[in-house]
């Protein structure tokens, strides 16, 4: 019996403001990014749900322009260990192993590899490309100086590129597509308690 409620207990939603410092992603439902776009306009990120699920948790983050309509949405898991896509509702309709953007025990210029499927039209492109942990970066952003974890997606043809940084705590704090689409950090308004 005692399994079951601790099962029961950990699939249910964490309430706004639950303490998770130890990720590299907060996860908490009503936690929200903004960020400020190359091209000067800001856009927010928010965890609309999230759940605990064997010691790490689910988390659903929704895009919002700065009309706030909603553009897409991106489910991650998050522990102490990493961060990883395991479920997106444009390209990546589903993850068949997660992405893991984020090793938390990664060294210096490890590798590791992802093997998804693009699905573009309803047919389905095998995208395989490789995450490298690029080292522990000191970045100036709009939200103030933040030390963070630099992963490297070095991509195949037709798969998922660009650079991600996590700061422990905050979450993604910088992100780069490359060709001038960059992401960065305004605020992270934590959900309220």
């Amino acid at each position: 019996m005692p399994t079951l409620m601790l099962l029961i207990a950990c699939l249910a939603p964490i309430p706004p403001g639950a303490a998770l410092t130890n990720h590299y992603l907060p996860a908490q439902r009503g936690n929200k990014w903004i960020y400020q776009q190359s091209n000067g306009a800001d856009c927010t990120f928010s965890v609309t749900d999230s759940y605990c699920l064997f010691g790490a948790t689910v988390a659903t983050i929704s895009t919002f322009d700065d009309r706030g309509a909603t553009g897409h949405w991106q489910k991650f898991l998050s522990s102490a260990a990493g961060v990883s896509l395991i479920e997106d509702d444009s390209f990546f309709k589903r993850k068949y192993p997660a992405i893991c953007w984020l090793k938390a025990d990664a060294k210096l210029g490890e590798t590791w590899k992802y093997d998804t499927w693009l699905h573009i039209g309803v047919s389905p492109i095998p995208c395989v490309g490789r995450i490298q942990y690029m080292g522990t970066e000191t970045l100036r952003l709009p939200i103030g100086e933040v030390e963070a974890f630099h992963a490297k997606a070095l991509r195949s043809p037709a798969c998922i590129g660009g650079d991600r940084w996590y700061a422990k705590g905050i979450g993604m704090v910088q992100y780069s597509l490359g060709e001038g689409h960059m992401l960065k950090l305004k605020r992270f308004i934590p959900a309220e308690k």
